[in-house]
């Protein structure tokens, strides 16, 4: 094995959390399967190399919809379960406790084999080289596609009958995607906001991006002014479309993670918190430069959603909503929680039926109704920006009581540091853009909370959920640490500049980033993470040279302590990083 691919396993096996086999939602939800799965470590490593067998990596997370018909539809199914048992060594990797591992198979799967959404299906001999892969693959053929049962066959077929030629093609793959470009010092600054930048027209895909969404808002700052209005322009009539569609439940709040229909008809009636976070930065953004009710209405009401509906007992956002509740199968009515009935709309008042456009018969057309499994029931729809205003709070609390009447939805129970480090800089900045004192209370409490979770940093250890002592990731690190600027920035209190210093000594003493050789020539955060459809967070990257310049203004002291333990998986670019270094240190100095 030649040195890069030994390198890459080091940096992937030493940066990973070390975490028991069913403790988080998605291990638990994999429960029922009959694959063997297992966590991605060096005992995984040394059975596929003793039984000489391809090692199939599963990525995804327990609220990926995509993710979960593959857990009912595939890994359910005892002929594929058997296959792959019998042919591969089965991996799961959850997004959320393994962001390094997962980017860097995204980034295999995105490169070679057009995958660019989750879940991310990858087989790859004992060097991660990539043998074969995708996104969502359909159980079988008559699916409609390349079925997973006859990947898995084909992937079977080519190792036993010709794996020296089948290897020779992986291993291409991977010395290419392990290639770095290093990127000029004049090209630093593009750095904090590298996602697409597109327009969001009727006919864009339907689902939020959110990330993409929040960056474009800030890339209208660098507009031209005729440019820079067309923008907020495009992205009123998107924020519109989705908010008076099934994208926002004006009844309790929140956005739903995307639409079956390019009109916003159909919601999927999952809520990520993660989207939650990024609707409330887009929408401070969008009401900074260009400031309209409901863009406040919207806020109000998804941080009300995240009060009320979010927090758990200890005060930490837990990470998404399900569509379903405790006790329903995936075969019944989606989004039964939020669905009303055609009976139940009679028991409603005419004002509270004509709010939200509720009609016993139901309110979806038949060119809409595509499932056919919505005939009279009703999803509440936001008809104008008075909908979502407090003026008919009356008239929601009548919906409200229908569905206290039900089960609540089923969540992830887990409360992960990075999620609620950047709701934290959400609700602070929706207290910028609007003025009100309750967000930034909201968000300093929550941040509180986040620190107790993390034993206030006592015992120099950052963990990535509060569900179980499970060490931190970099998403956790940059997230964290640009939650304590935040703070300092909107309080002006030294504290959060003291535990941003607590953060970045509890990085430097984590020995999983302190190997000198430990990504030095490979990326594996290289990739940016909003090439996935259904993207959580940030790149770690973009946002930790982000925080590393509002440090160079902020305090030159404890750049320079920053400066010198920077963990290495951070380094996409090492001349890039290189120059961004000399460059703060040069200030610095000269101040």
């Amino acid at each position: 094995m030649s040195f890069y691919p030994k390198l890459l396993l080091a940096c992937l096996l030493a940066t990973l959390p070390h975490t028991l086999l069913g403790q988080s939602a998605l291990w638990n939800a994999h429960q029922s399967d009959t694959v063997r799965w297992r966590q991605w470590n060096e005992e995984t490593l040394q059975a596929a190399k003793k039984a000489e067998l391809p090692l199939f990596f599963f990525v995804g997370h327990y609220g990926n919809s995509l993710a979960r018909s593959m857990l009912h539809e595939t890994f359910q199914n005892e002929t594929i379960a058997s296959t792959l048992n019998d042919t591969a060594i089965p991996v799961l990797v959850d997004t959320n406790e393994s962001p390094e591992l997962a980017a860097f198979l995204g980034q295999l799967a995105f490169q070679h084999f057009s995958a660019n959404e989750l879940p991310t299906c990858l087989w790859t001999d004992v060097n991660l080289a990539p043998l074969n892969g995708g996104g969502y693959f359909p159980p079988t053929d008559d699916w409609g596609g390349q079925g997973f049962l006859s990947v898995a066959r084909n992937v079977s077929e080519q190792w036993q009958a010709n794996r020296e030629d089948y290897l020779a093609p992986a291993q291409g793959r991977l010395k290419k995607s392990l290639a770095t470009q290093p990127l000029s010092s004049s090209q630093l600054g593009a750095l904090p906001n590298a996602f697409p930048i597109e327009t969001f027209a009727a006919k864009e895909a339907p689902s939020l991006s959110a990330v993409k969404l929040y960056n474009t808002a800030r890339h209208a700052r660098t507009l031209s002014q005729s440019a820079a209005q067309s923008q907020l322009e495009a992205l009123h009539g998107f924020v519109e479309r989705v908010s008076r569609g099934a994208g926002f439940d004006s009844v309790d709040g929140g956005f739903f993670i995307g639409s079956n229909d390019t009109g916003w008809r159909l919601p999927l009636f999952q809520k990520s918190t993660s989207d939650q976070a990024y609707l409330l930065l887009a929408l401070s953004e969008l009401q900074e430069q260009d400031p309209k009710p409901e863009y406040r209405f919207l806020m109000e009401l998804t941080a009300d959603f995240v009060r009320q509906k979010l927090l758990k007992e200890n005060g930490l956002a837990l990470q998404y909503l399900d569509s379903f509740a405790s006790g329903e199968t995936p075969d019944m009515v989606e989004g039964s929680y939020y669905l009303i009935a055609g009976q139940q709309v009679e028991t409603l008042s005419s004002e509270a039926a004509a709010a939200w456009g509720l009609s016993t018969s139901g309110n979806l057309d038949e060119d809409t109704d595509i499932l056919g499994i919505y005939q009279g029931f009703n999803v509440p729809f936001a008809h104008s920006p008075e909908t979502l205003s407090d003026q008919l709070a009356s008239e929601r609390d009548e919906l409200r009581e229908l569905r206290s009447q039900k089960k609540f939805p089923l969540s992830d129970p887990s409360g992960y540091t990075a999620t609620n480090a950047l709701l934290v800089r959400a609700l602070l900045r929706a207290a910028q853009a609007t003025r009100e004192n309750a967000f930034g209370e909201t968000a300093q409490k929550l941040f509180e909370n986040l620190l107790q979770a993390n034993g206030q940093l006592s015992d120099k250890v950052l963990y990535n959920s509060d569900h179980r002592r499970v060490q931190a990731t970099s998403h956790d690190y940059s997230q964290l640490l640009s939650a304590c600027l935040d703070l300092h920035e909107h309080t002006g209190d030294p504290q959060f500049l003291d535990t941003a210093t607590k953060i970045l000594k509890t990085l430097q003493a984590d020995s999983r980033f302190q190997s000198e050789t430990l990504g030095r020539d490979i990326g594996i955060e290289g990739l940016r993470t909003a090439i996935y459809q259904d993207a959580a967070l940030e790149s770690p990257l973009a946002l930790q040279l982000e925080n590393l310049k509002r440090l160079e203004k902020l305090s030159p002291e404890i750049l320079r302590a920053a400066l010198s333990g920077l963990p290495r998986t951070w380094v996409e670019h090492p001349a890039s990083l290189q120059s961004l270094v000399q460059f703060a240190s040069q200030q610095a100095a000269e101040r």
